[in-house]
């Protein structure tokens, strides 16, 4: 019996590791940490988060070109056009913080960068756009084993300098898990198809 397997509109996440060593996570920390937060971040649950529009952190903290090298590789491996970093911003969640599903609207790819960040922290969490999904494949006693053809939400731990680059309209989250590790430190983005830093605000 001949066969192949077509595998319909796969998602693509890519995932860098190391992008900066252990000194310059730490300084960089040090650098957010120290940042006066004003913003207001309805997808955070304690925790609190920095945008300014006048402001491209990632050009502060001299950043932003190796980003753009992760971002240019995720454009060519989906044979995008050229895209482009368009506004970043940090957040900071503290102990018993959360994140609240969501996903980044007029954005095409989004990006994660873990500064400060342990195995306590809490997980990211990606849930799949096909939201009749748990339905169909639920029941742990019918399926009780998951693959990519039938699990609803992919878990993901995160590590210190760790970049993770995923399509904007892909829903993501903490699914309600609560964090446990002190400072919990991310950089996010977005992008567009123009290098024109976007002055909408588009949430984390």
């Amino acid at each position: 019996m001949n066969y192949s397997y077509i595998e319909l509109f796969p998602t693509l996440l890519i995932k860098f590791d190391n992008i900066l060593s252990s000194n310059e996570l730490d300084n960089i920390f040090r650098i957010l940490k120290d940042k006066n937060i004003k913003g207001f971040d309805n997808t955070l649950i304690n925790g609190r988060s920095y945008f300014n529009n006048e402001e491209d952190i990632l050009l502060e903290l001299g950043i932003k070109k190796k980003l753009q090298e992760a971002v240019n590789i995720y454009s060519i491996q989906h044979k995008f056009p050229n895209i482009f970093i368009a506004n970043s911003w940090f957040s900071i969640q503290d102990i018993g913080g959360m994140l609240k599903e969501h996903d980044h609207p007029e954005s095409i790819i989004s990006g994660v960068f873990y500064i400060n960040v342990n195995e306590d922290s809490n997980p990211l969490v990606f849930k799949n756009p096909n939201n009749i999904i748990s339905y169909t494949y639920g029941s742990p006693m019918v399926y009780p084993e998951r693959s990519k053809y039938n699990t609803d939400v992919v878990y993901i731990q995160p590590k210190n300098g760790e970049l993770i680059l995923f399509p904007s309209w892909l829903k993501h989250g903490c699914d309600y898990r609560q964090n446990q590790y002190k400072d919990r430190t991310v950089i996010s983005f977005n992008t567009s198809l123009t290098d024109k830093c976007s002055r909408v605000f588009l949430q984390q």
